[in-house]
C-alpha cells in the first residue's frame, strides 16, 4: 500500500466546511492531553535516562550527554504546552486556532526521543540496545494511542523516535540488531496501519455527529418559520375579519347615508307635485335643493369607490377646502323636506 494512501485522511471527499469541522476536533482531541501526557513523558524519560546511568555502567553513557538530551526535551515540551493551551484558548473564545503547528512539533518531540535512542545504540551491548528499543516502543505505543486519531501526527511523532533506532540496530550487524531492526519496522508498520484504521472511524463519528447537528439546526430553524408563517397567517386572518368588520359597518353607515339624500330628493318631488302653482323663486330653490342631495349621493359613492381603493392599497388623499356655513346648509336642506313632511318646524 502507498504510502501517502496509508497516512491519506478519510475527509478528503468532504466538502470544506465539514472538512476543516472533522480536522478541528481532531486537532483538539490530540491536544487534550497535551500538556499531562507531556509532562508524564518527560518525566518517564528522566527517570529511564536516569536509572540507565546510575545502573550497571554498560551503557557508559556520559552525563554530558545525558544533560544536553534533557534539556532538548524539555525544550521543546514547553512549546508544545504553551501551543496546546493558546490553542484551547483561541478555541474557546471561537477563533481561528493555529493548529498547523501541532504536526511539526509532534515531529521534532519524537526526534528528540530518536536522536538520543540513536545516541544510546552507539557501542552498546545486545541488553542494552534491547533495553533502548524496548523503552522506546512502549513510548511509541503509548503515544499513538493518544494520537491515532490523526494518522498523520501520530506518524510525525513515532517514525522519528523509531526510525533511527531501527537504523542502529540493524547497522549493528548481529543478529540482536537484525531481528530487534526489522522488528521495529514491522511494530512501526502495524502503528500505522492502526492509526489510520482508528483516524477513519473516528472521521466517521465526527461527521455523523456533524450531519446530526446540521439536522437539528435544519429542524429549528424549520419549527421557527412555520410558527412564524403560522404568526403571519394568524394576523392575516384577524386583519381580514377586522377588514370585514369595517366593510359591515361601511354598508350600514353608507345605507342610512344613501337613505337621507334620497328622502331629501323624493320629498321634494312630491312637493313639486303636489303644489300646481309654484313661482320661478321656488322651482329655483327646490332644483337647488336635489342637486345639493344629488352632489351627496354622488359623494357617498366617491366614498365606496375609496373604500375599495384602500383594500386595494391604491388611495390616494385629496385635501380640498371646505366652507363651513355651506356644509351646514346642505345638512340642513337635506332635513327639511323630511321635516316639513313630518310637520317639523
Amino acid at each position: 500500500m502507498p504510502l501517502n494512501s496509508l497516512f491519506s485522511s478519510p475527509s478528503t471527499k468532504l466538502d470544506s466546511t465539514v472538512r476543516r469541522r472533522v480536522y478541528a476536533e481532531e486537532m483538539r482531541l490530540i491536544l487534550t492531553h497535551t500538556a499531562t501526557g507531556s509532562i508524564v513523558s518527560t518525566l518517564f524519560a528522566i527517570f529511564v535516562v536516569a536509572h540507565l546511568v546510575q545502573g550497571t555502567g554498560d551503557s557508559g553513557v556520559p552525563k554530558l550527554f545525558v544533560l544536553i538530551w534533557l534539556t532538548l526535551k524539555i525544550g521543546i515540551v514547553i512549546p508544545r504546552v504553551l501551543h496546546a493551551y493558546h490553542c484551547k484558548r483561541l478555541d474557546d473564545a471561537g477563533e481561528v486556532a493555529p493548529y498547523h503547528w501541532t504536526v511539526p512539533l509532534l515531529t521534532v518531540d519524537g526526534s528528540v526521543w530518536g536522536l538520543g535512542g540513536a545516541a544510546l545504540m552507539v557501542g552498546a551491548t545486545g541488553a542494552f540496545a534491547t533495553t533502548v528499543a524496548a523503552v522506546l516502543a512502549c513510548v511509541a505505543c503509548v503515544a499513538t494511542f493518544g494520537l491515532q486519531v490523526r494518522a498523520l501526527a501520530a506518524m510525525a511523532y513515532v517514525v522519528p523516535m523509531l526510525g533511527p533506532v531501527a537504523v542502529m540496530l540493524l547497522a549493528r550487524g548481529d543478529d540482536i540488531g537484525l531481528i530487534g531492526g526489522i522488528g521495529l519496522v514491522f511494530f512501526l508498520s502495524l502503528l500505522a496501519r492502526t492509526s489510520n484504521s482508528w483516524e477513519r472511524r473516528m472521521s466517521e463519528v465526527f461527521q455523523l455527529r456533524i450531519a446530526t447537528e446540521r439536522a437539528a439546526n435544519q429542524a429549528v430553524a424549520a419549527r421557527a418559520e412555520a410558527e412564524y408563517n403560522a404568526n403571519q397567517l394568524g394576523a392575516a386572518l384577524g386583519l381580514a375579519d377586522v377588514h370585514a368588520k369595517s366593510k359591515d359597518r361601511l354598508i350600514a353607515v353608507v345605507s342610512h347615508e344613501l337613505r337621507t339624500p334620497l328622502n331629501g330628493i323624493l320629498g321634494l318631488v312630491r312637493l313639486l307635485r303636489s303644489k300646481t302653482q309654484l313661482d320661478v323663486d321656488q322651482v329655483n330653490n327646490t332644483l337647488l335643493l336635489v342637486q345639493q342631495s344629488g352632489e351627496h349621493l354622488s359623494r357617498l359613492v366617491d366614498d365606496l369607490l375609496d373604500t375599495a381603493a384602500m383594500e386595494s392599497g391604491r388611495l390616494a388623499l385629496r385635501l380640498e377646502p371646505t366652507k363651513l356655513v355651506d356644509l351646514i346648509a346642505g345638512i340642513q336642506s337635506d332635513f327639511s323636506v323630511r321635516a316639513d313632511e313630518m310637520g317639523l318646524r
